[in-house]
């Protein structure tokens, strides 16, 4: 008897289990992405939409403040004062972009590219935001492919402020 009751128990712990991971699934099928970036100070969050391929920022409300195609997401992050957010998106071809948003007050924000450094070509060159060193700058990491043919990965920082990139420090 006891036997059976711990059988029947089991059972329906293990139905329970997959009605959530399923409804889990349908959701994010449906283009609802159940995680968030939120950002230090709780007022942005960033969230994915699968079924629709797009980023959005929204406010604390959350209303959309801006929004972009993204076939994948790959990484959003915020500086420590929530000042600027680094999101990192594939488009298409496994391709990655790099955006930086600087979200207002006002609900609005300023969008600028993460800029390599000079003498790189930005067509074969494929960028990873590692971290924030500090409030403004974010350490970059670069793989590209020299005029000689070599490929060559490195690291540099990148001051979002004055929107220079330091010098490349290539790994051997």
């Amino acid at each position: 008897m006891i036997k059976n009751n711990i059988t029947r128990f089991l059972c329906i712990i293990g139905i329970g289990v997959i009605v959530i991971l399923a409804s889990n699934l349908l959701l994010r099928q449906c283009g609802f992405n159940v995680s968030k970036s939120l950002s230090p100070n709780n007022e942005y969050s960033v969230s994915y939409n699968s079924f629709a391929n797009v980023l959005l920022v929204l406010n604390k409300n959350g209303q959309k403040i801006y929004s972009i195609a993204a076939y994948e997401p790959i990484n959003a992050l915020w500086s420590s004062d929530s000042r600027y957010l680094i999101l990192e998106y594939k488009i298409y071809d496994g391709w990655i972009e790099n955006m930086i948003l600087e979200p207002r007050a006002d609900d609005t924000l300023s969008c600028q590219p993460l800029l390599l450094p000079g003498g790189i070509n930005p067509s074969k060159a494929q960028l990873r935001v590692i971290e924030f060193v500090d409030d403004r700058s974010v350490l970059v990491e670069l793989a590209t492919e020299l005029e000689s043919g070599k490929q060559v990965v490195g690291w540099y920082i990148y001051d979002i402020e004055s929107r220079s990139a330091g010098e490349i420090h290539f790994v051997e």
